[in-house]
């Protein structure tokens, strides 16, 4: 029995030893960034699409519907392989497959869902639209937590295993695949950047605000554990956790920072529509409308790429100009006929135009091309 133990502890230390080298090492890695766009349908879905370029593909990420159950069964939760790497080993039926997909889907339907947007997507090449896995971000085992989770094509695997000759799906392409090499690194990037986005929006996590995103990743699974380490996660400790079959396990972590938005992303839609590619606005009475501090304005204004400019103004408009001849003759009578002493120059210091003055000759925009020059 001690011998067991101290076994169980070398392996438990090794496989720290292990992971904190290799996390070590990638503290340098730049990680891919996730386009993120959430949008409410008319029938008041809520749809999340995302996408990601890595090692010259481009990743695409959507919120899984009900579609997507043939896929998620065909190639994922009926086949061993991926079940026993990712997950406790055991096959899902398609009945519960159906289930699965239908629970996810509703968290983008519900807004009084505990886990509103914390939910399932689809992961796919987005030139070629081959379906790769699904990913999730849901309830965490802590309050305030949301659990990493994903499930990858064993014939996409950056080291596919000797037995996937007699993998049950074999698509026509199988020996003409393309490499998707760093696949669990994209997810695992873009689901936290997603997690961030949900933060800074307002969203709760089971009712709670999201404070962390946690994973687990078997220690013999190195394509899971490494890409979470490059993403930035922490080691939390190494165990056997029931839920997930009898082998060791990497219980891993990254905290989520930052404040949620103090406009909704409603407001945030109406701000630009007030604002971009307008010129003359007053940013006092922008702030009055959604009764917030000027600079929260600045700061969303930012994040949406729309900055203040500055335009030349014409020193004259064409109707000026038309009149300076009629003017010119009344100023020239009005001098004769009064007690002047004249003091000539060709300089203009009056172009009698508001666009001279400096508080009107600055725009808002997102695109400085669809502004007129003057």
């Amino acid at each position: 029995m001690e011998t067991y133990e101290e076994d169980s502890s070398c392996c438990i230390e090794d496989a720290k030893a292990k992971f904190n080298r290799y996390a070590e090492a990638q503290k340098g890695f730049q990680a891919p960034h996730a386009h993120i766009d959430i949008e409410t349908e008319p029938d008041e879905t809520t749809r999340v699409h995302m996408e990601v370029q890595h090692n010259g593909i481009q990743y695409c990420f959507e919120s899984i519907k009900e579609k997507d159950v043939a896929d998620v069964y065909h190639y994922l939760n009926s086949q061993p392989l991926v079940r026993k790497k990712f997950g406790d080993g055991n096959t899902l039926s398609l009945a519960a497959t159906i289930a699965r997909v239908n629970a996810l889907v509703s968290r983008f339907r519900n807004k009084n869902s505990p886990l509103h947007l914390y939910s399932g997507f689809v992961v796919s090449d987005a030139q070629t639209e081959t379906f790769l896995g699904i990913v999730n971000l849901g309830s965490g085992p802590e309050p305030g937590t949301s659990e990493i989770a994903r499930l990858n094509r064993s014939e996409y695997w950056s080291h596919p295993p000797d037995v996937v000759s007699t993998y049950a799906i074999m698509d026509s392409n199988i020996m003409n695949r393309k490499t998707y090499s760093g696949i669990g690194t994209v997810e695992t990037c873009t689901l936290l950047q997603y997690a961030a986005r949900l933060k800074q929006e307002g969203y709760k996590v089971n009712y709670h605000p999201l404070t962390a995103v946690v994973a687990t990743a078997r220690v013999d699974n190195e394509g899971s554990w490494k890409s979470n380490a490059k993403a930035g996660m922490i080691l939390c400790d190494v165990d056997v956790f029931s839920s997930y079959g009898s082998h060791l396990r990497y219980q891993l972590r990254k905290n989520i920072s930052g404040r949620p938005r103090k406009i909704s992303t409603g407001q945030r839609t109406r701000l630009k529509i007030l604002v971009n590619h307008q010129a003359g606005i007053s940013l006092r009475k922008i702030v009055q409308k959604f009764n917030v501090h000027r600079k929260i304005i600045q700061r969303e204004l930012i994040d949406m790429g729309i900055h203040y400019r500055k335009k030349s103004a014409l020193r004259y408009t064409e109707k000026q100009i038309e009149q300076v001849p009629t003017r010119a003759r009344r100023l020239y009578r009005t001098l004769l006929n009064n007690d002047f002493e004249l003091i000539m120059d060709d300089e203009k210091y009056f172009t009698l135009t508001n666009e001279s003055m400096s508080n009107n000759r600055g725009f808002y925009t997102s695109d400085p091309s669809t502004m007129p020059s003057h």
